[in-house]
């Protein structure tokens, strides 16, 4: 893991008993975005069960200090031992607390123990706080996506 965490926070690796919890915060961060979430509990079980990745090591959650669940990222190697891509979520009510950017710098690390040279993530470009850490931490935008 890279980064701190601010007091009282905690992170670690999720297991399986953490995947209606991992699933809920992904919903919440999807309505909050986009007005409605679209992740289904199979979208979030292709994920975890991809070639090439490993729950223990290739995923974080960050536990806030009263126990609820404030963030998520998984780090998946599309090209291995050279392109990764992240995806991450930090629950409305922590942002600002510093989640965000220790959640995509576990997953940068990560990428980088594993020779990885480029890193993609998809964000909604309404999201500002996503968008504004990104820029923060060196990331430029590459595409759009309309629908």
């Amino acid at each position: 893991m890279q980064g701190e965490l601010p007091d009282g926070y905690s992170a670690r690796g999720p297991s399986l008993g953490d995947f209606e919890a991992v699933l809920a915060l992904i919903r919440t961060c999807e309505a909050a975005d986009e007005g409605e979430a679209e992740m289904t509990a199979d979208d979030l079980r292709g994920s975890w069960e991809r070639a090439r990745f490993e729950l223990e090591n290739d995923a974080w959650i960050v536990t806030a200090p009263d126990g609820r669940l404030a963030g998520y990222v998984d780090v998946w190697a599309r090209e291995p031992g050279a392109r990764f891509v992240f995806d991450g979520y930090v629950h409305p009510d922590f942002c600002g607390h510093g989640v965000g950017t220790f959640l995509l710098r576990s997953a940068e690390g990560r990428a980088r123990d594993q020779g990885g040279s480029v890193a993609s993530t998809i964000v909604f470009s309404k999201n500002e706080a996503a968008c504004r850490l990104l820029t923060t931490e060196g990331y430029t935008l590459a595409m759009h996506y309309l629908r």
